[in-house]
């Protein structure tokens, strides 16, 4: 798989090459840029499949390397600094990442997922299409922080978009998460519950129990004598009894 590097820093450059090198056999590197102009250049030239791309540039950002390379099919990993609300927006939008300075081990996982996923998303054009979309939220969303409106769930059917607002409860199933979404619908995520109990709103989501969490927009009442939450539609949530107490007090306040 060919690889673009963009990092406006040339030292940078010479260490991801040698640790692709070193773990990633199957990533060859063919050019490197450090601008936005010079990298949307070698992406025409070069068509890579895979772009390892800096947020801030000299003359603009990532991002901006994603608007100007047009109907683009590479895949692309953030190699960059720890910026809150830029990793945050990658989470929710199931982009990969790195943190510099970037760790061997790290890289070696985040390659074995591109790989594996570069044939998907270039051949099924419903999943490139999801991909697209999730990065554009993502520059949305990396520079200030705001509330996921979407969710883009990873399973083994490949990427959906979901609307926050549709999902009713999510339930841990071992390190997967099953999501319960409105008008029925189930989907199975290779998440663990509480990547999402960190990334959606404490406002509005709260972790009942070690295996659910709800969307307090779905629930009808609380029943604390008997630990459980009931749903509009007449499904029963456990709550955890350490939890009853609090949680009583968060519907209330919700509820008004």
């Amino acid at each position: 798989m060919k690889a673009l590097l963009v990092d406006d820093q040339p030292e940078n450059h010479i260490q991801l090459r040698s640790l692709l090198k070193d773990c990633c056999s199957d990533i060859n590197v063919i050019a490197d840029a450090g601008s936005v102009e010079e990298a949307v250049a070698l992406v025409k030239e070069h068509q890579p499949d895979i772009v390892f791309l800096d947020i801030e540039l000299q003359d603009g950002t990532g991002f901006d390397v994603l608007e100007k390379a047009g109907d683009y099919n590479f895949l692309v990993v953030f190699v960059t600094a720890f910026e809150k609300y830029a990793v945050r927006a990658f989470r929710i939008n199931a982009i990969d990442y790195l943190l510099k300075p970037v760790a061997r081990q790290e890289l070696a996982i985040t390659c074995e997922k591109i790989i594996h996923w570069a044939a998907t998303i270039k051949e099924n054009t419903e999943i490139r299409k999801t991909y697209k979309r999730a990065l554009q939220y993502a520059a949305t969303q990396a520079s200030e922080e705001q509330p996921a409106k979407q969710l883009v769930i990873t399973s083994h059917r490949g990427l959906e978009m979901v609307s926050v607002e549709d999902i009713r409860y999510i339930e841990a199933d071992n390190t997967y998460s099953r999501l319960y979404l409105s008008a029925g619908r189930q989907l199975t995520a290779s998440k663990p519950l509480l990547e999402y109990e960190e990334l959606l709103e404490t406002e509005t989501f709260y972790r009942v129990h070690r295996s659910y969490i709800l969307n307090m927009n779905y629930i009808d009442k609380v029943v604390p004598r008997e630990s459980t939450a009931i749903l509009k539609d007449g499904k029963e949530i456990p709550v955890s009894r350490r939890k009853m107490s609090d949680f009583s007090e968060f519907v209330k306040r919700y509820t008004g």
